[in-house]
């Protein structure tokens, strides 16, 4: 909730929309902020007041998933097995092992976890 939570958060993906970032929103709510966001501090700047503080400002969400309250996880989840079904489909091309291998712990007990949850479940938590 960079909104609520971090105001000023807005601003740094504010610019890394301006260079090309995809931002997803994992949220219950909707922020105002995400959809259409008004920078405070660009109201000096004649050119770009008239597209933000005037205008409809900036959306920077490209993707919201609404998602139940707690149900962040289960999203995470999901996505983690999606990405453990990719690598199983093809091998070497997701998974980054030898980053794995030198600096995570328990790697493997995760990946049972993850690949053992059913997409029923994920949906159903999410």
């Amino acid at each position: 909730n960079p909104g609520t939570n971090h105001p000023r958060m807005l601003t740094a993906l504010e610019v890394a929309k301006r260079n090309g970032a995809k931002i997803i929103a994992v949220n219950p709510l909707r922020e105002a902020g995400l959809d259409h966001f008004k920078n405070p501090q660009d109201f000096l700047n004649p050119i770009k007041a008239v597209g933000t503080l005037l205008g409809k400002g900036t959306k920077l969400t490209d993707l919201f998933l609404q998602v139940r309250i707690n149900g962040d996880m289960a999203v995470l989840r999901g996505i983690m097995k999606h990405l453990f079904e990719a690598e199983a489909a093809a091998p070497g091309t997701v998974i980054d092992r030898a980053f794995i291998d030198q600096y995570t712990a328990q790697y493997e007990a995760f990946a049972e976890n993850i690949c053992n949850t059913r997409w029923e479940t994920i949906e159903q938590m999410s």
